[in-house]
């Protein structure tokens, strides 16, 4: 398919112009399907998926949101290069909720570095099955990290690559969401994560974070024969939206290096020049270890 990317920052919005105060989201509501760009006729699968947010999790997406949407439930890869804090793990947890519940047996992985990063994003995803008694009633199995539905056996489970991935080879999947993928090593995607769908006729591999130096994500994004679609989100798209404050972003801008506010709040990634070490020499240069256990 050849890479395809979408700047989001051009869409217009005018039904998304705040009209009142309080939680944004709120204007998503009036007439979703004015709401979404140049395809304004929505399939009657997407308004059920979307039906199905609001009444089980009280949530519309914005336009980005659902743009990112769109491209996951037609696509088998898709890159979301996001700025930081603009909404992209709430996106990707009610994606995989939905899935779960509605479709049969689907594995959902939720892969990430550490642990922690991984389980972050499935805090969100417990929050909502906890505030709805009905997707509660309904679970098997419900942990901190792995949910089973009880009607349907399908599965949501949040995982740590490690330092190499040894620790999660064996798994398949349906979907495999790759949380932070900037800041996943190549070699694990590659190796221990791709084979993971091998055997699935429609396998899904998602990749967001924002960008890390040049690596599988790097790959996926911005080379001509990437096989993703890429749904970019920079800090000026959320400001439309009331997700962030433009006050904010500025301060952050005093802070931070060209680079660093680049990569965190322009979601793009520098160019080589501007670095004084080649990104493969730092590669060459980096060893990655084990964290050691408190002993306290």
């Amino acid at each position: 398919m050849g890479n395809v990317t979408t700047e989001t920052n051009n869409l217009t919005s005018d039904e998304h112009t705040a009209k009142h105060s309080g939680n944004p989201r709120a204007r998503n509501t009036a007439n979703k399907t004015d709401s979404v760009g140049p395809d304004k006729a929505l399939s009657e699968k997407i308004l059920s998926r979307l039906t199905w947010f609001k009444e089980n999790l009280d949530w519309t997406p914005f336009i980005y949101e659902l743009e990112f949407l769109k491209a996951c439930w037609r696509y088998d890869n898709i890159a979301g290069l996001w700025c930081r804090q603009s909404g992209k793990s709430t996106t990707i947890s009610k994606y995989c909720l939905e899935k779960t519940y509605n479709e049969p047996n689907t594995n959902i992985l939720i892969i990430a570095p550490s642990q922690r990063q991984s389980s972050l994003l499935f805090q969100k995803i417990k929050a909502d099955i906890d505030k709805n008694p009905k997707l509660l009633n309904n679970t098997k199995h419900f942990t901190a990290t792995e949910i089973v539905w009880k009607h349907n056996n399908s599965m949501i489970k949040a995982l740590p690559s490690g330092p190499d991935g040894r620790t999660i080879k064996g798994f398949t999947a349906n979907v495999i969401i790759v949380e932070e993928a900037g800041e996943m090593r190549s070699y694990i995607v590659n190796s221990v994560l791709m084979p993971m769908l091998g055997t699935i006729a429609d396998g899904q591999m998602i990749k967001i974070g924002t960008p890390h130096g040049r690596n599988h994500f790097y790959d996926s994004c911005k080379k001509d024969e990437s096989p993703y679609v890429v749904i970019k989100v920079p800090w000026e798209r959320a400001v439309k939206e009331g997700i962030l404050q433009e006050k904010k972003v500025e301060e952050s801008r005093i802070n931070m290096s060209d680079q660093e506010f680049m990569m965190e709040w322009e979601a793009d990634f520098p160019e080589e020049a501007d670095s004084y070490f080649p990104w493969e020499l730092l590669q060459s240069c980096m060893e990655e270890y084990r964290m050691i256990e408190s002993l306290t």
